[in-house]
């Protein structure tokens, strides 16, 4: 090995040396971005509670909430499922048909397309 290469190496092995200060100012920082770069989580427990097409109300779950610092908690929650009849608002429209047909009710409603489908309109 040359002298000069000799030199590089024991300067970059001296360098590695750290006092305790530094070490501490180095863990502080370390463990600032940590903190920084961790953000608070939150997942269901169980899986998401069921709020299928006709279940409209309350449903229970469980939310696990984990801290950056690695702690957690589990948070029961309620969760208000909406009925379709509070979601979508069917407006009326004037239908013509001949002297003595039956009107279809489906065509007294004029915005069936953004009704969901399956309606007995």
């Amino acid at each position: 090995m040359s002298k000069d290469k000799q030199t590089r190496t024991n300067q970059n092995q001296q360098s590695k040396q750290w006092t305790m200060e530094q070490y501490q100012k180095q863990e502080t920082a370390l463990a600032m971005w940590t903190a920084y770069h961790r953000k608070t989580t939150f997942e269901w427990k169980d899986g998401a509670p069921n709020t299928a097409v006709g279940q409209p109300g309350e449903v229970s779950g469980t939310v696990i909430v984990r801290y950056p610092d690695g702690t957690s908690e589990e948070v029961p929650v309620k969760v208000n499922v909406k009925g379709q009849a509070d979601t979508y608002k069917p407006e009326p429209t004037v239908q013509t048909v001949d002297n003595g047909a039956v009107p279809e009710a489906r065509n007294s409603i004029g915005n069936v397309d953004s009704l969901p489908p399956k309606n007995n309109v």
